[in-house]
């Protein structure tokens, strides 16, 4: 079951883990949980959508996987600068090509798509089963 409060729990503990890293001056404390961060985040602002349709949940998982899949790959290629010297994918040095062809487009193809999952109140009004409430005071 999605649950907001989990959700921030998990969000905390992770910039704890990202604070841990800056202190010990661990990059990679610092870069794979932020990963996750993104991807809570993400599971948050797309929270009510999640709960009127499950299948929105893919969103949050891609991101994090495919992030931390690219990030690896650059983290591999970088280990042995020099085994790499003479490779080149479309002129670009292998970690450079992984960034600026990988990374890049699946932040923006990933924020378009999260744009058009992210329904307004009238969408969800007519989606939802039950009837939304706008204004606060009714609310409590």
């Amino acid at each position: 079951m999605f649950s907001v409060n989990k959700s921030i729990y998990l969000l905390l503990f992770t910039v704890i883990i990202i604070l841990a890293g800056m202190l010990f001056e661990s990059w990679r404390l610092v870069l794979y949980p932020y990963m996750l961060v993104i991807g809570i985040c993400i599971a948050i602002g797309l929270s009510k959508s999640i709960k009127l349709n499950r299948s929105f949940i893919w969103l949050p998982i891609l991101t994090i996987v495919l992030l931390t899949g690219f990030f690896i790959a650059i983290d591999i290629l970088t280990l042995d600068p020099g085994a790499h010297i003479n490779s080149y994918i479309f002129g670009l040095s292998p970690s450079t090509a992984v960034l600026l062809l990988g990374v890049w487009p699946v932040v923006v193809l990933l924020s378009l798509v999260y744009s058009l999952t992210f329904s307004s109140a009238e969408k969800l009004e007519k989606t939802s089963p039950v009837p939304i409430k706008h204004d606060l005071k009714e609310n409590f």
